[in-house]
């Protein structure tokens, strides 16, 4: 745990990947540092920052957008070969306070270099309820008017299960909520 020095530079790889195949990574996070606001149990990585450090003190320690652009840039003119261009790195990638222009300037690269190269995100969607996130997914992927429909689908399926499933618990044998009163 808490090893984070695999990652050499802000876009590394390619990475074998069974969803994504041969995928070449764009890490946003400071070089020394873990970045998320989750703590999830199965991440390989210890959480060094968190949310509150990560907007404060340690903000300035994020690459540059101009950095990971050039780096891509490098990169997408080899004749290296990867099924994808993805955002993961070290902690949540959405965390970057200017995410929204990396996104930008990585389709614009991807559009000049490798049209045809698919970008995704590994991302644990916290910030989806937030309408600057939603607009800058839009960006990175090209949805379709039939995606989206499947997606508004889906997520209102899947609440609505979620939903079910907590009221299905009796409320004396939840640990959290026996304890008070509703």
């Amino acid at each position: 745990m808490g090893e984070i020095k695999q990652l050499v530079g802000k876009v590394y790889g390619p990475v074998k990947s069974r969803r994504l195949g041969s995928s070449l990574g764009i890490n946003t996070s400071p070089e020394e540092r873990v970045v998320c606001n989750f703590k999830c149990i199965y991440c390989k990585y210890e959480i060094v920052d968190t949310l509150q450090k990560q907007r404060g003190i340690w903000a300035s320690s994020f690459p540059k957008v101009y950095e990971i652009k050039k780096e891509l840039e490098e990169r997408l003119k080899t004749k290296e070969k990867y099924d994808s261009i993805t955002f993961s790195g070290h902690g949540e990638p959405t965390l970057h306070p200017e995410f929204d222009k990396i996104v930008i300037d990585v389709r614009k690269l991807r559009d000049k270099y490798r049209p045809k190269t698919p970008l995704s995100i590994f991302t644990n969607s916290f910030y989806i309820k937030y309408l600057e996130y939603k607009i800058i997914l839009i960006k990175l992927i090209k949805f379709s008017l039939k995606n989206q429909l499947i997606i508004l689908l889906i997520t209102a399926v899947m609440f609505i299960l979620v939903i079910n499933s907590i009221r299905s618990i009796p409320l004396a044998a939840h640990p959290i909520l026996k304890s008070t009163s509703l």
